[in-house]
């Protein structure tokens, strides 16, 4: 579904779990529909980032449950803890892949997005950069799917970063693909205690190994706070770049150097290739989502997703420890009016730039909400470009996924 006009239906910005979501749902809708991606391939955080886990998955129906279903059949997939779901990142991106193509969504790899041209109080094209050279498209309706809300800072709208109060962000955290993990792959506190015993500074004593389902011997390694890590700032995120790296190699060979069997064998297959980010921009939608909202299990007449996950913050400063305070709400909703921007009439919001306080984005950021998030904005987004009417005035009963089915209870 090309635009031979020249003009889109719907334009996603980023790939990742709530991009890949939105454009395909935007499409499978009608929608012609682009989506451009600054990584050489889609998934954002899990692939790029290596992060091989989905949180809050269970129960949610619609593209979420696709996808598992999708991975499960490629033998990618497997059961984590009870609670969450484990994939193999290369055939992560297969899948995608394939489903952007089966929906005919056009998808561009290698771009930048540089800025946004409004008129009034609608976005008229976004600028960006590749190989190309600079480039600019339009289209009736968007959506920012970037994680950090870098469409809606582009194109002036409101927004909050960090902690009330001192504005500090979680950590971000740099994932490795290890190999040479034993056949019976220690418990994750035994590595942290070999670690530690070693006398390794290690900087996230929440340490966690996820073993790669089809892959044995390899293992994703998550053993990494980059405290201070500014997402919007390109010299922030080059230090913690290159400071989540150096922590990994070291912490590798710490394990290897301990004495311990069981680690004699290990070695790094592969960095990132970018550190994961918790937060950056929350952009200010037409309802902010709080941290009473989530207390109170609240339910809206306009909800899009259920959330079942707790509040999960980890620690902002060192010196406030080196895990994260965790806790227990009971299931919630997200409204559709937080997907919606205040500021800009044909943009939506998804994943984890959506609008909500610092307490309540802790919870909802994971991405088996994000994928949630991102097919409802893209569904609002296609029905706003066919009808003529901005993404305000759609009603979110034709846009919710799967809502009868999520049923998923806390973990």
């Amino acid at each position: 579904m090309s635009a031979a006009d020249g003009r889109w239906d719907v334009i996603v910005a980023g790939a990742g779990p709530a991009g890949f979501a939105a454009a395909v749902a935007a499409a499978r809708a009608g929608a012609r529909t682009l989506v451009i991606e600054k990584n050489p391939f889609c998934g954002g955080t899990w692939t790029a980032g290596a992060m091989c886990l989905v949180i809050d998955a269970d129960g949610k129906g619609g593209l979420m449950a696709e996808l598992l279903d999708r991975l499960k059949a490629a033998g990618a997939w497997a059961r984590y803890g009870g609670w969450a779901d484990l994939f193999t990142i290369e055939p992560m991106k297969m899948v995608l892949e394939e489903m952007l193509a089966s929906a005919e969504v056009e998808v561009r790899l290698h771009t930048l997005l540089l800025g946004a041209r409004r008129e009034g109080r609608r976005i008229a094209s976004v600028q960006t950069a590749s190989k190309s050279g600079p480039e600019e498209f339009a289209a009736d309706v968007y959506v920012d799917a970037t994680g950090d809300g870098d469409l809606a800072a582009r194109a002036g709208c409101a927004f909050d970063v960090g902690r009330p109060g001192d504005g500090k962000c979680q950590p971000g955290t740099m994932f490795a693909l290890v190999g040479g993990w034993p056949e019976a792959m220690p418990p994750r506190e035994v590595v942290r205690d070999v670690l530690l015993g070693t006398g390794f500074d290690l900087s996230y004593h929440g340490l966690t190994v996820f073993a790669q389902p089809g892959q044995p011997g390899l293992a994703v390694l998550m053993a990494s706070h980059l405290y201070g890590v500014d997402a919007t700032d390109a010299s922030s995120l080059t230090e913690a770049e290159r400071l989540g790296r150096r922590q990994v190699h070291e912490a590798v060979a710490a394990l290897r150097g301990s004495g311990d069997a069981r680690f004699a064998r290990l070695f790094v297959v592969s960095t990132g290739p970018f550190a994961t980010v918790r937060e950056g921009r929350r952009v200010r939608g037409r309802y902010v989502l709080t941290a009473d909202d989530c207390r109170a299990g609240r339910s809206f007449d306009d909800a899009v997703c259920r959330v079942a996950f707790n509040f999960d913050v980890h620690h902002v400063d060192p010196s406030e420890g080196r895990h994260l305070d965790a806790e227990k709400v009971p299931p919630y909703e997200v409204p559709y009016r937080s997907l919606v921007a205040a500021d800009v009439d044909n943009l939506l919001l998804s994943g984890r730039c959506i609008s909500g306080d610092f307490l309540a984005h802790s919870s909802y950021r994971v991405t088996g909400d994000a994928v949630p998030t991102g097919e409802a904005a893209g569904r609002a987004a296609a029905i706003a470009a066919a009808e003529g009417v901005a993404p305000a005035d759609v009603d979110a009963s034709r846009v919710a996924p799967g809502r009868a089915d999520q049923t998923s209870s806390g973990s």
